[in-house]
């Protein structure tokens, strides 16, 4: 890459890898791959997580388009609000 740092960075949710890229890549931003969200949903939201409107919604702010950072705000804090899970320390990450 000619001595540059990548723009973005796509890993899984692994602490040790975000660690290290921020660490190595200071100026590139990290940003977690999709699937791997997905995966880890399925993991840390046992309970929830394939309860079809819950899905619908989670799904939609992964892959929504969205005008603004605000309707996408807005429209994940609907999600947390409408099935209790403002204490999920995964979705808060």
């Amino acid at each position: 890459m000619g001595g540059r740092q990548p723009k973005s960075n796509f890993t899984d949710q692994d602490q040790a890898m975000a660690n290290a890229i921020n660490m190595v890549f200071s100026e590139s931003s990290h940003w977690f791959c999709l699937w791997h969200i997905n995966k880890n949903a399925q993991k840390n939201l046992v309970g929830i997580y394939g309860i079809l409107d819950f899905n619908q919604r989670f799904n939609h702010c992964l892959y929504g388009e969205f005008s603004n950072e605000m309707e996408f705000e807005s429209t994940w804090s609907k999600m947390i609000e409408m099935h209790n899970l403002k204490d999920n320390t995964w979705l808060d990450r």
